[in-house]
Parts: structure tokens; sequence; C-alpha cells
């Protein structure tokens, strides 16, 4: 956790930049959908809806950045197709029960490639170790990185 932390403070121009072109849009639409129906919570239902989505920016940034590769911004979107092929459908259409560990699972399936029975073997067998961590890093620290960040020592 310490370790994703320290690679968004430092990486998180490149991270944020593919983000929010990737996410804003998006969000957008779901808020003037919410705004067209004069319903709000659709807007909001739709954002945290997409949520998978966005995640997958971030995770192919900074796994190519952990390996010195750090990608600009078209390139990003160029490699669309890989991070987007990832689950996305399925986490979006059939997973609609938020995943506490989903972080910890996106990377098995995004940058491992593994799914099916190969998939939940490989997430049992890491999360017998971390997954717990995962878990509780998501159930107390869902939005806040201020409540969650590291202390730094004076």
């Amino acid at each position: 956790m310490d370790l994703g932390l320290t690679m968004l403070q430092r990486w998180w121009r490149q991270v944020y930049g593919p983000h929010l072109i990737f996410a804003v849009p998006l969000m957008a639409a779901a808020i003037a959908a919410g705004w067209w129906l004069e319903r709000a919570w659709v807007a909001l239902l739709a954002i945290w809806w997409m949520k998978p989505a966005y995640d997958r920016v971030v995770l192919h940034v900074l796994s190519r950045a952990v390996f010195g590769e750090l990608p600009a911004t078209r390139a990003v979107f160029g490699a669309a197709k890989q991070w987007l092929g990832t689950g996305l459908f399925a986490a979006l259409l059939f997973r609609l029960w938020p995943d506490t560990a989903r972080s910890f699972a996106l990377a098995v399936r995004q940058l491992e490639g593994q799914s099916g029975k190969a998939g939940r073997e490989r997430r049992a067998v890491l999360g017998r170790r971390v997954g717990g961590y995962a878990t509780w890093l998501t159930l107390t620290c869902p939005r806040s990185r201020s409540s969650c960040s590291p202390a730094r020592s004076a």
C-alpha cells in the first residue's frame, strides 16, 4: 500500500493526465444524463458504476512506470485496447457488487492476464497473504488520501 502511494506521489502528472482525460467526459455524460432526467442520483450511480474503467488507466500507467517506461498520454490511449479489454465488460455488467479487494484483483486480471479458474486460483494464492490488506484499505480509505497517507517524520 505504501509503495502504491509513493508511486502515485512520484508519477502523479503522468497518472492523472490520462485518468482525467478518460474519466471527465464519462463523468460529464453521467451528470448530463442525471440533469436531463432530473435525477441527481442517476449521475452519482453512473459515476460510481464506471469506477472499474477509471482504475484501469491508473494501473496501466503505474505498471509501466515502475519498470522505467513512463508512457506519455498519447501512448496510454494508444494502448487502450490492452487496458480496456481486461474484463471491463464483466466488471461493469456481471460483477456489479463491489469487490472489497478489487484493486488487488485487478492487477491479476489486467497485468497477468489471468481469468477464469486460473485467475481465481492466482487471486486465492496471493490473497492468502495480502488480500486482507487490500480489503481493509478499501473499507477504511475509500476516498480520502489524507486520512490514509503514511505519516511523514519531521
